[in-house]
């Protein structure tokens, strides 16, 4: 290959022995490169950077966006269990992190309302596949990560639907940098054990990866225990000296357990690992299989344009325990973590086709892209244990019934495009467009009815670059994001907030607007990077139950899904890196977010056993029987602060190399306080952890060996990992730390291993 597609053969391994810092040093070293052509010989060509299929992010010089890179380097130092653990680096991130390795990556505070399964807003891509996996969480194999870009602030313009707040692009390993055979394994806290198997090859025509990895842990909290099992491979071939082909696939095997949440203050304090015979998780015994297979067609034209064309298919069946029961067949209560009245199974399958064709100049640069997707989900929701719903005989509710019964076809028909001009010598101006046009086919086999609904939907970015000096540049750009309705809300009601499908629903939408500043350039003679952005989103339209989220419907007003809520998310994001020795370097990043909602006026709290009868307002009514019996009070959210989203998130990290073996790294990672529910009533305590890593290269023998080792929370501090509210869940009458589910973290963790390359 040749030109800007010179590393899909071999990556060079300058800087081998020190691959952290190798990693930070080659943005730089090319930005300043960049800077040589742009300011000292003339104006560099202007190209396009951005694409949904190869990850070929190497110029931010023109860029009008703000997005941070991970490197496969950087995961493989870290040592992570969890990738929470690398992504913190990244400021504007507010994911949800359960036990194991699973998590829901979100952005500044941008659906941290929602909890239950929805989607977080934000687009993932692996090797240019949008993966929508079911109930909104990522299940990654880590061990399979040749990088990272996660871009923050509305992306629809590129990925389409559901990238409200971002987009996280993930490009998994290739076998030009994985030549040989590599093995790896760890142990850790709470019966932690990795192990990985890994073969590549790279010839002149060819390169190709194949990799068997499996992690599992028994877990710290009672019934968390979990397993990954993943087989992965790519092979990649050199048509000719312009082209090649590459074929990925992937099979992913998992199992994980409770999300390890307790049930109230008193519980968390006196049983924070929920040993005892206790109800558990909304949803536990999950089951996932992930097969993921793509294909791409690359070729390079002339220095600066190509054309891709990329085919792929996954799918995802997930199958689990939701909904504990509460009361027996006999209507006696129930407080056993083993009984639940619900078993779903959902299964997806998409397939896509997309096409891009870029070029660039010395002025002008364009891409034009097509996205097709063909999409099938299917859920099945039936009784698992006689139970009833209250301690009503007329609730009761036999195995076997079938709940739930549908299929949805979803086909989406994209085209999108970008062009960016140099208009000045110093000044590149970016605009992009897509065009979206989704339909949705819905089967209810369990009430016999076919709908459908069609949506066309326009989003956009545009953005400036003011390349200020040699060293820093200035940008500022307005880009927008959309989600459709769910099946559940245009047409049967998603179960959870109880309330009817409403089939006109419009599309939520989001507008973000960014500026900011980015500099790499040499200070006494060392490197340093920073970034500062000051960031704007505007969600409007945004799908609540005319209740409220997660709130009660009455038997007076039956509520609807509307497009009524409205949030604002806004803040400064900074980011830095610094190399002041040969042997220390330091980062650090900051998030200030302000996220509350603008529009929220109907919130009804229900007091008392949301199932049972309704007897009205709760100011005019006396609860008597909580436990089969409700009534709902009133609220208005505008203006409180979105839940799980901390105002301030402050991560700093130094690496030292006292020798050229061994790479020692500290991290402190601080947030502030935060409500766990959106009426602003249970306020969860900051916190800041410490953390250790470290790697020792051993002598050069047969092969490459390395240790690792990894502490998380050295101080030994006990916090709150999650919390939600949202209504009287222990049935008592009363709205307070009680009926909160809360997942305490379970303290200093370790993990060491060993890993060989030969």
């Amino acid at each position: 290959m040749q030109s800007q597609d010179n590393n899909r053969r071999r990556r060079p391994r300058t800087g081998a022995r020190f691959p952290a810092v190798a990693a930070a040093l080659t943005p730089i070293l090319a930005v300043s490169a960049a800077q040589a052509d742009t300011f000292e010989g003339g104006l560099a060509p202007v190209r396009v950077e951005s694409t949904t299929i190869d990850d070929r992010f190497t110029d931010r010089r023109t860029d009008p966006s703000t997005a941070s890179v991970i490197r496969g380097e950087d995961l493989e130092g870290a040592n992570a269990t969890n990738l929470e653990q690398v992504l913190r680096q990244v400021p504007g991130l507010t994911p949800d992190v359960w036990t194991g390795d699973t998590l829901k990556i979100k952005m500044r505070g941008i659906e941290n309302q929602r909890y239950m399964g929805e989607d977080p807003g934000v687009a993932v891509i692996i090797d240019g596949v949008p993966v929508k996996e079911d109930i909104g969480r990522v299940n990654i194999d880590l061990d399979n990560i040749e990088s990272i870009r996660v871009t923050r602030g509305s992306a629809s313009y590129l990925y389409g639907e559901d990238a409200l707040a971002g987009a996280v692009v993930i490009t998994t390993k290739r076998g030009a940098d994985m030549a040989g055979f590599r093995t790896e394994a760890a142990a850790g806290s709470h019966g932690f054990r990795r192990g990985l198997l890994g073969a590549g090859h790279a010839a002149d025509s060819f390169n190709t990866y194949i990799q068997a990895s499996r992690r599992e842990a028994d877990g710290w909290h009672a019934r968390s225990d979990y397993k990954a099992e993943y087989l992965n491979g790519k092979f990649q071939y050199y048509v000719d000296d312009f082209s090649d082909v590459t074929f990925n696939f992937e099979h992913g095997d998992r199992y994980r357990d409770e999300h390890g949440t307790v049930r109230g203050l008193t519980q968390a304090k006196e049983d924070p690992r929920n040993k005892g015979e206790v109800r558990g998780s909304f949803s536990r015994n999950f089951h996932v299989d992930l097969a993921r297979y793509s294909a791409t067609y690359s070729r390079d034209i002339g220095n600066t344009g190509n054309v891709m064309l990329s085919t792929y298919r996954f799918t995802d069946e997930t199958w689990f325990w939701a909904l504990p029961m509460r009361f027996d067949a006999d209507g006696n209560a129930v407080n056993d973590h083993d009984l639940y009245s619900q078993l779903r199974d959902k299964e997806q399958t998409q397939r896509g086709i997309k096409s891009e064709w870029r070029a660039g100049g010395d002025r002008l640069a364009g891409l034009a892209g097509v996205d097709l997707r063909a999409n099938t989900y299917d859920e099945t929701v039936e009784v698992l244990n006689d139970h009833r719903t209250n301690p009503s005989p007329a609730s009761l509710r036999t195995a076997g019934t079938v709940l739930g019964d549908h299929t949805t076809d979803e086909t989406v028909h994209a085209v999108y495009g970008e062009v960016k001009a140099r208009v000045a010598p110093r000044w590149v101006a970016t605009l992009n467009a897509r065009h979206d046009r989704i339909n949705l086919d819905h089967t209810d086999y369990l009430d016999e009815r076919e709908l459908d609904r069609d949506f066309n939907v326009w989003s956009w970015r545009t953005g400036v670059v003011f390349n200020a000096t040699p060293s820093a540049d200035l940008f500022a750009a307005v880009s927008t994001g959309f989600r459709t309705p769910t099946v559940g809300q245009l047409f049967s009601g998603a179960g959870l907030d109880e309330a009817d499908g409403n089939p006109d629903l419009d599309p939520e939408r989001a507008v973000n607007l960014e500026l900011g500043a980015r500099t790499h350039t040499w200070w006494r003679g060392r490197p340093v990077a920073a970034e500062a952005t000051l960031f704007r989103t505007e969600r409007k339209d945004f799908i609540l139950s005319s209740a409220g989220q997660y709130a009660t419907s009455t038997d007076e007003a039956e509520a609807r899904y509307e497009n009524i809520g409205g949030a604002r998310h806004q803040g400064l994001e900074l980011s830095a890196w610094a190399k002041p020795t040969e042997i220390v370097s330091l980062r650090g990043a900051y998030t200030y977010l302000d996220a509350r909602f603008t529009q929220y006026d109907n919130f009804n709290l229900a007091l008392g056993n949301s199932r049972g009868d309704y007897l009205g307002e709760c100011d005019d009514v006396t609860l008597t029987n909580p436990a089969g019996e409700f009534c709902t009070e009133r609220y208005d959210n505008e203006g409180n602060r979105i839940p799980r989203a901390s105002k301030h998130t402050l991560n700093l990290g130094v690496d030292i190399e006292p020798t050229p073996r061994l790479t020692v790294g500290a991290e402190s990672h601080t947030v502030s306080s935060w409500y766990g529910d959106e009426l602003n009533t249970l306020k969860v305590d900051g916190h800041t952890l410490f953390n250790l890593v470290a790697n020792y290269q051993l002598e050069p023998g047969l092969g490459e060996w390395r240790l690792f080792g990894r502490i998380d929370n050295l101080t030994d501090r006990t916090y709150y990992t999650a919390v939600y509210a949202h209504s009287d869940t222990n049935y008592d009458g009363v709205f307070d730390w009680e009926d909160a589910s809360i997942i305490v973290n379970p303290g200093r963790t370790w993990t060491a291993g060993v890993a060989g390359r030969f």
